[in-house]
């Protein structure tokens, strides 16, 4: 990236794509939390390339730096980009920390949605009455018979 101009109008488009990531990951939120997963597929396709491109921006702007003899650093890069580009290199960083933010809040609320299931899966798979195992279902979803022959004077 040679030119101040070139770095100024990466940042902006920078600016734009972290921004409509940031809708996406709190879109992506709402579903998690409603448990509407018919639209998490699309959303997460969606995310993808943005993060893609943000990824290699941020790999050119690096290059760049390096190239400079300079430090990796949003200093340096201010300093690259000047007085104009330094208010849009802090709407960037903290866009990006909203990203990271939210996307940390998905993680959890999706490891949280994951262990409910397990343990939804374990009761029903292998449930537990009293101080005996029964097997309700098997695998498939179909009812087993154990555990449902014991005579009546043991139930």
């Amino acid at each position: 990236m040679a030119e101040k101009a070139d770095l100024l109008a990466q940042i902006t488009e920078d600016i734009e794509t972290a921004t409509r990531l940031r809708e996406l990951i709190q879109q992506e939120r709402r579903t998690l939390e409603q448990r509407d997963l018919a639209p998490l597929e699309q959303i997460l396709a969606d995310k993808q390339p943005l993060i893609g491109l943000l990824a290699e921006h941020g790999r050119q702007r690096s290059a760049s730096l390096k190239q400079q003899a300079l430090p990796d650093t949003a200093e340096s890069l201010e300093m690259l980009a000047g007085a104009e580009g330094a208010p849009q290199i802090k709407v960037l960083e903290q866009l990006l920390a909203d990203c990271r933010k939210h996307n940390e809040h998905n993680g959890r609320l999706i490891h949280i949605s994951k262990t409910a299931t397990e343990r939804m899966l374990g009761i029903v798979l292998h449930g537990s009455v009293g101080n005996d195992t029964v097997k309700i279902y098997n695998k498939s979803g179909n009812t087993t018979k154990m555990g449902w022959q014991k005579p009546l004077s043991t139930a």
